[in-house]
């Protein structure tokens, strides 16, 4: 075996090489260039295997390995490769297995012959230089020819692109990506402007264009610089939920976080306005604020198309509504409180209907009531919640289908693009949508485009709860504008069943501590178990998940108990207890490694985005059933439902030991278990520990320091989002024929 350490040209130091024949392609994905292929060594004679970003390799080519030697339990001895660098054959035979191997159309055995007896070792020159010459060889007319010369080019102009990115430290599946994003015009694209792969190519942020663009030596006072760094700001504000910014706070953010020279901020806001990146425009709180073009767009259409949809006559028209009430309540023989009364009552009446409450305050039972009366009329009724777990409990309390927005309104995710808008409306005389505190911006824009001038809109939702994950604050915007009739549900119905937690809720809501309210322990399903010290709170959970909840309640360990938790980072932080708990509750050794985790089987992950070809959604939790390690693919089980990943879209799943708050939006749990530390204390907010709480369907324990908690419930002052549809929905309605 020819094996050498640290002989690297590249200095890729304590890795292994060796150099072999592309033999045959195993496995290979387009969509992350990962591949396993069968390589034959050149010096032994032997077949190997080797695993990597080694897709965009063909059978023939020689190919020099950079890594190391592992050994797979279940596929035995592998070349794991960091990096890998194509060699031209160095004999003639080689040359005409390299050029006969198939990827160059036109050649086969007897061309690649002839080509090599007409030639020699001067071939590869040849068909790099001056491939005119095949001409020369028997046999290759003109349309052989241009075969040749366009296969040569393009694997030609793969290597050289791969080879340049590689210079700039760019790893192999970036590159893939970039290829196929700029195709034979990467390189010069990236010559000219490094900062176009910020803006062009998933996955490549500002911070690595910035560090590609110092290598190749682009000065930092370039404006192309500025143009980007203020888009990939606005990019970073809108992941924070902002749909504007104002234009002095940004440019101090561009110059002081960035290094932007402030004088050539102007100009680089002045560019990016004349190609339609942003907007700016005066906002109705008397700041100037900087848009993304396309949150501006949704922000200032949504306002319109609730206008519009308001102005329409309502499907129900001139029914007897206090009769129809009647009706309902005798059907389900129940006497409906004065808020639930007056919001199935509006229901009926209004064109847009806001309805909102706290956990136990009956908005299921209104739901159910809606979808009752509005089927009397024959109605033609639409259930729909942005998460897929929240779309099922839907379903579940109104007794009919619910689907997700994004299938309601028929995502292609291919094309990145929805079925529904306002040339195909939805097909419906009532829209009910659940869980409206978690629609953000984008998506509202989407849904509201799809209502058609026949449809009623009602949404439902908490809106003391988290605002949206995605920008905007859409619900309280549509309440804060008084321009749409709201109904508030107050009265508790499930604390007379002596629910702690519905109790506890609303103490939170209300700023007041928390209280037990049972003698007994055992009645008792809200707890608050008291630990100052992070590393105690941490061994207090460990406990509570593998021993004390299954023996006092019986919960199951990893399908009913769920934690969840402030933040990303520190010792009661997502990341360190997905870890903590995935080596106590499933130490299996192998698994598939993916950014700062590892996937095992028997794991509990999340699905994090809505995958409609697979039929998995945000929130849903499932278990890993198997991991076929040499062929890429890891099996999920979510439900019984076996759903099958390939590497590349490991992206889409987090381990769930732990999830953020934000992440347990829309969702319900049997047992909830939340950390409390000063250590969170920039997330310590009374809605954040309120939505929490109301996860939590059975028991809910939080274990930390009370003055974190107590910090946590006095804290009602949210961090401002800056956002613009209030105004914009109140000139809406103001105006009259007038335009932006």
């Amino acid at each position: 075996m020819n094996l050498k350490k640290n002989k690297d040209p590249l200095e890729i130091k304590e890795n292994e090489y060796f150099q072999g024949i592309v033999h045959r392609i195993i496995f290979s994905n387009e969509e992350n260039s990962f591949g396993v292929i069968s390589v034959t060594d050149e010096n032994s004679g032997s077949e190997e295997v080797a695993i990597g970003t080694l897709a965009m390799l063909s059978p023939g080519e020689t190919v020099k390995f950079y890594g190391k030697w592992v050994n797979n339990i279940k596929f035995g001895r592998q070349f794991k490769c960091d990096y890998h660098e194509i060699v031209y054959p160095g004999t003639e035979k080689g040359i005409i297995n390299f050029l006969s191997s198939g990827f160059i159309s036109g050649i086969g055995d007897t061309y690649a012959k002839r080509i090599v007896e007409r030639f020699g070792m001067e071939t590869i020159n040849i068909l790099s230089k001056d491939p005119e010459r095949l001409g020369e060889v028997p046999g290759i007319g003109k349309k052989r020819l241009s075969d040749i010369k366009e296969s040569w080019e393009k694997h030609r102009s793969i290597r050289d692109v791969m080879l340049f990115l590689q210079s700039y430290d760019i790893s192999a599946a970036y590159a893939a990506r970039i290829y196929r994003t700029y195709h034979h015009n990467a390189v010069e694209r990236i010559k000219e402007n490094p900062y176009c792969l910020a803006m062009d190519v998933t996955g490549i942020g500002f911070i690595m264009a910035d560090a590609i663009a110092a290598k190749m030596g682009f000065p930092k006072n370039s404006l192309k610089r500025a143009e980007s760094g203020i888009i990939y700001l606005l990019t970073k504000i809108k992941d924070q939920g902002h749909t504007f910014y104002p234009v002095e706070k940004l440019s101090r953010n561009a110059s002081k976080d960035l290094n932007i020279p402030i004088d050539s901020i102007p100009k680089a806001l002045e560019n990016l306005i004349s190609v339609d990146w942003i907007k700016i425009v005066d906002v109705s709180t008397g700041e100037k604020g900087v848009y993304l073009t396309n949150v501006y767009v949704a922000e200032r259409t949504i306002s319109r198309d609730i206008k519009r949809v308001n102005s329409k006559e309502i499907f129900l028209k001139g029914i007897d509504v206090e009769k129809t009430i009647k009706e309902i309540e005798g059907l389900n023989k129940i006497v409906l409180s004065e808020g639930q009364y007056t919001a199935l009552s509006s229901a009926l009446k209004e064109k847009i209907l806001i309805i909102t409450g706290g956990p136990g305050t009956g908005k299921t039972t209104i739901i159910k009531n809606i979808v009752q009366a509005f089927q009397r009329y024959g109605g033609k009724i639409s259930l729909a919640a942005p998460t897929g777990r929240a779309s099922k409990r839907l379903s579940q309390a109104a007794l009919m289908e619910a689907k997700t927005i994004h299938r309601l309104l028929e995502y292609n995710p291919h094309t990145n693009s929805f079925m529904r808008h306002i040339d195909n409306v939805l097909d419906c005389d009532v829209l009910i949508i659940d869980e409206a505190s978690m629609i953000d911006i984008l998506l509202m824009y989407h849904l509201m485009q799809s209502v058609g001038p026949r449809t009623s809109v009602i949404f439902v939702g908490d809106s003391d709860q988290l605002p949206s994950v995605g920008p905007g604050n859409v619900l309280k915007d549509m309440i804060s504008s008084a321009k749409l009739p709201v109904v508030s549900l107050k009265h508790i119905f499930r604390q007379k069943k002596g629910s702690e937690i519905t109790l506890n809720a609303h103490n939170i809501n209300r700023g007041r501590m928390i209280i037990n309210s049972k003698e007994k322990p055992e009645d008792r399903n809200f707890f608050f178990i008291k630990k100052n010290d992070p590393h105690e709170i941490r061994k207090t959970i460990e406990e509570l998940v593998t021993t004390r909840i299954k023996k006092t309640f019986g919960f199951n360990t990893l399908s009913d108990i769920q934690i969840i938790t402030p933040m990303h980072k520190g010792i009661v932080g997502v990341e360190q207890l997905n870890k903590t708990l995935q080596n106590i509750l499933n130490p299996n050794e192998e698994g598939i490694e993916r950014k700062n985790f590892i996937f095992k089987e028997k794991d509990k992950v999340m699905q994090v985005v809505n995958n409609y070809d697979k039929e998995v959604f945000n929130g849903d939790i499932g278990f890993i059933d198997r991991i076929e390690k040499n062929e890429g693919l890891v099996i999920v089980d979510f439900d019984g439902k076996k759903v099958v990943y390939e590497i590349f879209e490991l992206d889409e799943l987090v381990l769930a030991y732990a999830i953020t708050v934000h992440k347990s939006q829309g969702s319900e749990y049997l047992c909830v278990i939340m950390p409390l530390t000063n250590q969170h204390f920039i997330m310590l907010q009374r809605n954040l520990l309120y939505t929490a709480v109301t996860r939590g369907k059975q028991l809910v324990i939080l274990v930390g320091d009370e003055d974190a908690l107590k910090y946590a419930i006095e804290n009602d002052k949210m961090m401002r989002r800056f956002t613009d549809l209030r105004g914009k929905i109140i000139e809406s309605f103001e105006s009259v024929g007038k335009s932006d």
